[in-house]
């Protein structure tokens, strides 16, 4: 009998311990288990996979609007050096036609001459056109350049004179430092003609009273340097020295983007050239231009 007892003590035991087992893990099975730790695993994968998804579309759409903002940089610097290309030959084209218009008592000479200036300015604003579509055709990128061997002096000249009447409507005298020499560099003709253009285009708005521009050329060891000087207002020293920043106008600032100076800037250094001013107020202002010789650059 004590037997017995025992025997069904020991198996109450027996079954309280396993109870207790089963009670300590929450009374799931091993297979339970496995599952609610795959699932667990699977909804972490997804909220991870969802992160990286969204910090995707959070990239895609910063590297978005990198492109879209240097594009339109992109297509404001091609409209603003068109602009500043485009207008003073048109002024002169206009200027000319409209002299000849209103005077029936020109002489042959003198008509044919202004005939020449219309159609040279006409050839030059064809050529920045093409050029345009050129640099267009690129998907939009640097500035095209023909490079080839050309006569500063002789470009330098010729642009002057075709703005004679502006000049002369102006108020402006014109002075030349140099004689008929030629003068090589490296260089693209448009591009040079065009930084002369912003350059009087620049003097005639800013000289605020009649005057004279003064044009020298200088040849330098390997170096030429054009010296474009005029007798006007001048600006403040601490401005002078910000005038070829992109978009700055100064205090003296009329209308327009103040970017012709910086498409100056960039075609100078485009010719491995350089560029600074110097003025003040009341002492005019004095930009000094400087090009590799041809024959350094060989």
């Amino acid at each position: 009998m004590i037997n017995k007892d025992m025997k069904y003590l020991k198996q109450k035991e027996k079954r309280a311990s396993t109870d207790k087992q089963k009670k300590g893990s929450g009374g799931m099975k091993p297979e339970n288990i496995i599952l609610a730790a795959a699932g667990i695993i699977i909804l972490a994968l997804l909220a991870v996979i969802l992160h990286l998804k969204y910090m995707y579309g959070i990239r895609i759409h910063r590297e978005t609007e990198k492109i879209k903002a240097e594009y339109n940089r992109e297509i404001e610097r091609i409209r603003s050096s068109l602009s500043h290309g485009f207008r003073m030959p048109l002024a002169i084209i206009w200027g000319y036609c409209d002299i000849l218009i209103k005077n029936d008592s020109i002489e042959k000479e003198t008509y044919r001459k202004y005939l020449e200036k219309i159609c040279d300015n006409a050839k030059y604003l064809n050529r920045m056109v093409s050029r345009s579509f050129m640099q267009i055709q690129k998907r939009i990128g640097d500035p095209v350049y023909m490079m080839e061997s050309v006569n500063l002096a002789e470009i330098v000249r010729k642009t002057a004179w075709d703005m004679e009447n502006l000049l002369r409507q102006n108020k402006i005298r014109l002075q030349f430092m140099f004689d008929d020499s030629p003068v090589l560099i490296k260089g693209d003709r448009i591009q040079i003609t065009n930084v002369l253009n912003n350059l009087f285009d620049n003097a005639i708005k800013y000289m605020g009273c009649p005057g004279c521009i003064t044009l020298t050329l200088i040849q330098i060891k390997n170096q030429v340097m054009l010296e474009f000087k005029d007798n006007g207002k001048g600006m403040k020293a601490e401005e002078t020295f910000r005038i070829f920043e992109e978009n700055f106008q100064g205090s003296n600032a009329g209308h327009g983007s103040g970017n012709g100076l910086y498409i100056v800037k960039e075609i100078i250094e485009a010719h491995n050239g350089d560029i600074f001013a110097v003025s003040s107020t009341g002492h005019g202002m004095k930009i000094y231009i400087f090009f590799p010789t041809y024959i350094d650059i060989l």
